[in-house]
């Protein structure tokens, strides 16, 4: 609940500075009375954290865009790096961010633009690696044991035809120790996922992974959305 106490105060100041007062009442307005809100607001789940880290760290650079001062610059570290932890899906701030560039790339030089964004990169990192205990080992010693198998047995089973390549993904995979290597195990268990997709049921219907109906989401999002 606090959390969602956050993301209203921040809907409510960016929309006052990008179009007034009233503009931002009623922006708190529409959040505050959104069912969907209301209903999760009192739930331990990652899904409003994520929004409110996304964008929390998207105003500051949108700000830092327009001061670019280092408290903005280290600001919009410290959420980025807070909403990678909340949830893998906040990697879309990434392609955020280039499109907030590209739109006030005059304000900046190129040179002063990339080390910017790599300063922002460095704080981030550094903060799932504090979070993360400074932790430094290999992949396979990050996964449960089953997920371990699993995981072997996959790339095993992709890499079939290059064996040279499989044996050095699988050396890595066992002997390279890696920066937090619980989390980028973590994103990997994602990543493979929406890469090999899972069933879909529609209507009293079963569909096979990787085959959903064009419709599905849409359909979804309609009957998922309360109607107020």
């Amino acid at each position: 609940m606090i959390i969602s106490l956050l993301l209203a105060f921040y809907i409510y100041r960016w929309s006052t500075e990008l179009y007034g007062l009233k503009a931002g009442f009623l922006s708190l307005f529409l959040y505050l009375f959104n069912p969907v809100i209301i209903s999760t607001s009192r739930l331990a789940l990652t899904d409003l954290a994520a929004a409110t880290f996304f964008l929390i760290a998207t105003y500051y650079f949108w700000i830092f865009n327009k001061k670019p001062l280092l408290k903005n610059l280290f600001l919009t570290g410290l959420f980025t790096g807070l909403a990678f932890l909340t949830k893998e899906i906040t990697v879309f701030l990434i392609p955020t961010y280039i499109i907030l560039f590209m739109f006030n790339y005059k304000k900046m030089s190129i040179k002063k633009s990339i080390l910017s964004l790599l300063l922002i990169g460095i704080i981030t990192f550094l903060l799932i690696f504090a979070t993360y205990g400074f932790q430094i080992e290999p992949i396979g010693s990050s996964f449960p044991s089953h997920y371990n198998d699993r995981a072997i047995e996959e790339i095993n089973n992709k890499f079939s035809n290059n064996i040279e390549l499989r044996d050095r993904i699988l050396y890595i995979f066992h002997n390279v120790p890696l920066p937090a290597s619980t989390y980028i195990a973590s994103n990997m268990f994602i990543a493979f996922h929406s890469d090999k997709g899972i069933k879909g049921y529609l209507f009293g219907e079963l569909s096979e992974v990787g085959q959903k109906w064009w419709y599905y989401y849409f359909v979804v999002i309609l009957i998922k959305t309360p109607i107020p």
